[in-house]
């Protein structure tokens, strides 16, 4: 028997969860609530027979067992804790809040309740994004030295008066975008020993860089600015490691391309890897230009968009699995989004503060807020 889905909120990505719910096998979306009338319409439009304008009335129904909740940042804990009170499993769009005690608090609810709960950190979805944290796993070309993400963003469908660009709301772009990129880099190098950050300040933020070390000897930077027609807006990661180069292309990444020089003894390991295409969705071009050179290159068979939506569909997934499956582990989970967004928040007290020298992070736990 499918497993019934609410959604809370229906705007552009509440839309694409609905969407992508469609080919997720075991769940089934029976209803949506949105307060905007023209959002409840649309989901009308679509073929949604039940929709509310309350949340409260939507975690009222017998059969819905999970919930996605597709609303800005600074209503995720009020709304996320309404899900699991009600006895919900809870699908979160990211960052999951705007304060790190307010993930763990989400967190230790569910474990409380004996629920489950994901955050959407997409990008941990993405076959290419998998593969720079196998190549890092596998260690057949050394460990990470150097991480960053480049991302000239265009905001020409974000209007003055966008909630976005209300950091209150928002949490700013450290935040909810940066969130994407510390997990990253946390994922791949583990938690950050040190934050620094800047932002423009002259009137609203939409330019911002921050800076992390790890007790490892990984440095990772993050850049983002909004300030590109969306023909022109670019998006480049990166990944130094102790015998290879990892570059991909994107802001849903679709193209990535490497030199490695893996060890002697892991050359059959690694060309084992760089093989893997994820049942068909890569594209692999290999050239070995010496004897321990390689130059790979993957590319998704489709476009950002479609991948985009294959991301959000597994973790649909992912969350559906857990609940049915008692000995399925989460790929994402309520931990690994408030480890990030602690970092986050670091990085936006630090750049609010104009502190020169950045902050030291506590230890990742509930009671360890950022501290200087």
């Amino acid at each position: 028997m499918d497993l019934g889905l609410g959604l809370i909120g229906f705007g552009e990505f509440g839309r694409l969860v609905a969407h992508a719910s469609r080919s997720v096998s075991g769940l089934r979306l029976v209803a949506v609530a949105d307060a905007d009338p023209d959002r409840q319409e649309a989901a009308r439009a679509a073929g949604i027979d039940r929709v509310y304008e309350r949340y409260m009335e939507l975690l009222s129904q017998d059969d819905v067992a999970v919930v996605a909740v597709a609303t800005p940042p600074w209503t995720h804990h009020r709304i996320g804790g309404a899900v699991l009170r009600s006895g919900r499993h809870l699908f979160l769009e990211k960052p999951g809040g705007l304060d790190p005690r307010e993930i763990w608090n989400l967190a230790e609810m569910a474990d409380r309740l004996g629920l489950q709960a994901s955050v959407d950190l997409v990008m941990r979805h993405n076959p290419l994004v998998l593969l720079s944290k196998l190549l890092v796993d596998g260690g057949c070309c050394g460990q990470p030295e150097r991480i960053w993400v480049n991302n000239f963003a265009h905001c020409e469908r974000l209007g003055p008066d966008h909630w976005f660009w209300d950091p209150a709301k928002s949490g700013g772009v450290l935040v909810e975008h940066g969130i994407h990129f510390f997990d990253w880099s946390i994922w791949l190098a583990g938690y950050p020993r040190y934050v620094w950050a800047l932002a423009r300040t002259e009137g609203r933020e939409d330019r911002v860089v921050a800076f992390c070390w790890t007790p490892e000897g990984a440095w990772a930077t993050f850049y983002h600015s909004f300030r590109r027609p969306e023909r022109m807006e670019s998006c480049h990661w990166g990944l130094a490691l102790s015998r290879g180069y990892v570059f991909l292309e994107g802001w849903m990444p679709v193209m990535m391309r490497g030199w490695f020089w893996p060890y002697a003894e892991r050359v059959g390991e690694f060309e084992e890897l760089m093989h893997r295409d994820f049942g068909g969705l890569l594209h692999v071009e290999v050239m070995r230009l010496s004897g321990d050179h390689f130059q790979v290159t993957w590319r998704a068979r489709q476009d950002r968009w479609t991948v985009y939506l294959r991301c959000i569909e597994a973790g649909l997934r992912d969350l559906v699995k857990a609940v049915t499956d008692p000995g399925h582990k989460l790929q994402v989970t309520l931990e690994d989004a408030a480890r990030a967004l602690q970092v986050a928040a670091a990085a936006r007290e630090v750049a609010r503060s104009g502190h020169l020298l950045g902050w030291r992070l506590a230890l990742p736990k509930t009671e360890g807020v950022p501290c200087r």
